[in-house]
């Protein structure tokens, strides 16, 4: 009776972690929102589809499910002239997208809690001036063709030359802004 007992308790350990893990980063999620909201300005709230003008910085949203991969693209495209936000759910990525107008996005193809093409479609519905540039690890071609059917204007394939992708961003921020 005591080696049932034992395997039973053993065996909801690890679901107990899981589950109080989960509750623990959704409720983070919602505070991270809701402290983006606080500190959102007027003017980088997105009412309206208008086109962003040359004196505003222009905005960039990060997707991606690995923490160090956002730091790594969030170093590299962050300057004066440009604000960076950064997701690592796809719902997480569709809340900051209502509240601010992203000129791009840079998105991983493989996010938990979406899928990469019906959440293109979403973003084409909401802001259809953002561009998407679709970073992915893997080099599935039906993938990519549809990426670029629901409106990706890039994919770069991991490991990607992080100077290439600057400078495709960077030329991408000069035409957004003229």
């Amino acid at each position: 009776m005591q080696t049932l007992w034992f395997a039973t308790t053993m065996a909801t350990i690890p679901f107990l972690v899981y589950a109080i893990c989960k509750g623990y980063r959704k409720r983070l999620q919602c505070q991270e929102l809701e402290l983006l909201r606080e500190q959102a300005v007027p003017s980088m709230l997105m009412e309206s589809e208008e086109e962003p003008m040359p004196d505003k910085p222009a905005s960039i949203l990060i997707i991606d499910d690995q923490p160090a991969i956002r730091l790594l693209l969030r170093e590299a495209l962050q300057s004066e002239s440009v604000e960076v936000y950064e997701a690592s759910t796809g719902c997480r990525a569709m809340d900051i997208i209502k509240l601010y107008r992203c000129s791009i996005v840079v998105m991983d193809v493989r996010i938990p809690d979406m899928n990469v093409i019906d959440w293109l479609h979403q973003l084409r519905a909401l802001r259809p001036k953002t561009e998407v540039i679709i970073i992915s690890a893997y080099r599935e071609k039906e993938l990519v063709r549809k990426a670029k059917e629901a409106g990706a204007i890039a994919y770069f394939t991991k490991p990607f030359d992080l100077e290439e992708v600057s400078k495709f961003v960077a030329s991408r921020i000069s035409s957004v802004r003229e």
